[in-house]
């Protein structure tokens, strides 16, 4: 496998956001609270930066939660098998509705780990935005 610096110089700087974008997030979420209190509610460039400063907010915590998903370390990876009470499990973990997992994606071009959760459809557990993606002896993991 090919060393990029770039990329590890990339991956630092990203690893270093996460602790500040939720810290951000959680005071434009606490500003909310009495937005009155800081916002002038007659002023239309001032609700203009408070629903900016919300969606912001908002974007940040989700980057950060991807970040801290991506550079997480792996508790566990194999092959997800049903089980006979219809579920789904990844070595001995039942997955059910809700249940966050990571699977191989081998027919991409390039093959790639994608992150994704499961959810029940027309009667049986299938990927979110993968529904094709069969469950039973699929690689995944989860982080």
């Amino acid at each position: 496998m090919k060393e990029s610096v770039k990329k590890y110089q990339i991956q630092a700087e990203l690893e270093e956001l996460p602790p500040r974008m939720q810290h951000v997030f959680k005071q434009i979420k606490n500003m909310e609270d009495e937005w009155s209190n800081h916002y002038d509610r007659h002023d239309p460039d001032d609700q203009y930066l408070r629903g900016m400063f919300y969606k912001a907010g908002d974007l940040m915590d989700d980057a950060a939660r991807v970040l801290i998903q991506a550079f997480a370390d792996v508790r566990d990876e194999g092959h997800v098998y049903l089980q006979s009470n219809g579920r789904y499990e990844l070595n001995g973990t039942e997955l059910f509705s809700g249940s966050p997992i990571e699977f191989l994606a081998v027919d991409a071009d390039p093959p790639r780990w994608v992150a994704t959760h499961i959810e029940h459809y027309d009667g049986d557990y299938r990927l979110v935005n993968h529904r094709e993606v069969l469950l039973d002896g699929l690689h995944a993991r989860n982080k």
